[in-house]
């Protein structure tokens, strides 16, 4: 069974960025088990990369994953999925997120219950990329089912690491901080002109690249082309 499992919780309209995340996940880590997890509806009709598992959750995902049904949706599929592969780990990624390797993950499961980034001081792993044990995903959902009253549109990353941090023991959530990092410890960079123009800095990024945002998005007509262009550049520095 699998130390980690890929969960991607991703729609219709990023089918387009499926298939370079697909092939940055498994040039990182061969044999990776990774899920792509739709609502119903638009899940049907979505192209999934061939290797990946498509999965059809009943929960919505609210334009950018916000509001307390769909977090628990989130934290129920993962526990889910984790438990068809033998208890693993599941690490929520997003599907514009590029991975280079998972060494920032290795804690996880042994000394730390969730581990993830934040691109500055904050108190919550940021919902790019994160990764969970089982055990806690269990804690997390029963504090939310029946402790939780804040049923605001909050962000899934901020809710889930911070109900995380309230249910878990203490020292056990671990956040990697990008700004504190050298060159050689990378995590954590919005994709910009700076890796157009250099592009040897990618080689030094040890963890993952978020194209989310690329500043240059004024370039295509649509942010998805923008994306998928910034993605495509990443990989095509690394044949």
């Amino acid at each position: 069974m699998p130390r980690n499992i890929y969960v991607c919780f991703t729609c219709l309209r990023d089918s387009a960025l499926l298939p370079l995340h697909y092939t940055a996940l498994k040039r990182a880590l061969p044999g990776v088990r990774v899920y792509y997890v739709f609502e119903p509806e638009e899940g049907r009709q979505a192209d999934v990369p061939e290797g990946a598992f498509r999965v059809l959750a009943p929960f919505p995902h609210n334009r950018n994953l916000l509001g307390l049904r769909c977090h628990l949706g989130m934290l129920q599929t993962m526990k889910h999925l984790s438990e068809q592969n033998g208890m693993a780990n599941a690490i929520k990624i997003d599907a514009d997120v590029i991975l280079r390797s998972d060494y920032f993950l290795s804690t996880l499961g042994s000394e730390h219950d969730m581990v993830g980034v934040a691109p500055a001081q904050v108190y919550y792993c940021k919902g790019t990329c994160y990764g969970m044990t089982h055990s806690l995903i269990c804690k997390t959902i029963q504090y939310l089912s029946h402790g939780y009253m804040d049923l605001s549109d909050r962000l899934e990353d901020s809710t889930i690491s911070m109900a995380a941090a309230i249910v878990s023991d203490a020292n056990r959530i671990r956040i990697h901080n990008a700004r504190s990092a050298d060159g050689s410890e990378f995590l954590y960079s919005i994709f910009t002109r700076r890796l157009q123009q250099e592009p040897r800095f990618i080689s030094s990024i040890r963890g993952f690249i978020d194209c989310g945002d690329p500043i240059y998005t004024r370039d295509f007509p649509d942010a998805i082309e923008a994306k998928a262009a910034a993605m495509r550049f990443i990989l095509q520095q690394n044949l």
